[in-house]
């Protein structure tokens, strides 16, 4: 696994969570990642997206205008519960997200699965021989549902969990999320996270030319400083819109819209 690949995740996630909408699926790796190089994550380490979640519910309840009243009305609830949203109106949301594709002709979507039922925020797209106008068709619907049904709910809910100070640059929010734990020492930086990033992906590299995929990355990944494989590493990872199981080579969960 590159680090491109990790990155790509990321920066899928990054554009849904600041722009208020993004193009979150890709399709047999055609999108673009965009890289964030060490220098950028050190000097953005304290950028926060909103000073709180209740300030970022009110900050999107009054510019967001593709919301459904649906969405607006799982914020309101959630503003007046300290901006945390609920277990329930999470599932709801994402109930809805669901119909709105199915509405669109599609079949439910398919993710990565976390601990506690979180859903992983990236997919990769199947349309068979549909062609390249069906497969950007399936994308534009894809990112309207999201944005008009799930979008800011799922930012706040994985935030509410894993990046509460709603740190803007993902390696940030992992590396809080992880000493905040104990998961890793006090002492492990965003930079440090990255420098691990690096001996993965060197490693994997230097492995995957005499093992098998599997176990070149089963090895690789101990160059981490913690358990890869821990669920709470992986939730902390997630809720940073980093969809780490979905790293693994061979394991990306495809959707098929039409079956």
């Amino acid at each position: 696994m590159t680090s491109g690949t990790r990155k790509l995740v990321a920066a899928l996630t990054a554009g849904c969570l600041l722009a208020g909408m993004a193009a979150c699926g890709s399709s047999g790796g055609d999108t673009q990642a965009q890289d964030t190089d060490d220098s950028t994550t050190v000097q953005t380490e304290g950028a926060r997206i909103a000073t709180s979640l209740s300030a970022r519910i009110e900050d999107m309840l009054r510019t967001d205008t593709d919301m459904s009243e649906r969405q607006r009305d799982i914020l309101e609830r959630a503003l007046a519960n300290d901006g945390v949203v609920t277990k329930a109106d999470y599932e709801l949301a994402w109930s809805n997200f669901q119909q709105c594709l199915a509405d669109k002709g599609y079949a439910p979507m398919t993710t990565t699965m976390y601990q506690g039922g979180v859903h992983g925020p990236s997919w990769m797209t199947d349309v068979g021989d549909r062609g390249e106008g069906v497969r950007d068709k399936v994308t534009d619907d894809v990112i309207a549902c999201k944005s008009s049904e799930n979008l800011v709910v799922d930012e706040l809910y994985r935030a509410a969990i894993g990046n509460p100070s709603l740190y803007q640059v993902p390696e940030v929010g992992v590396a809080d999320c992880l000493r905040r734990k104990n998961l890793v020492p006090v002492s492990y930086t965003a930079k440090t996270y990255q420098e691990d990033q690096k001996r993965v992906d060197a490693a994997y590299s230097e492995f995957v030319a005499s093992r098998s995929v599997d176990d070149a990355w089963a090895e690789a990944v101990k160059e981490y400083g913690f358990d890869y494989d821990d669920p709470e590493v992986q939730l902390c990872h997630v809720a940073n819109g980093l969809d780490i199981r979905g790293q693994v080579p061979g394991t990306a969960v495809t959707w098929k819209p039409f079956g």
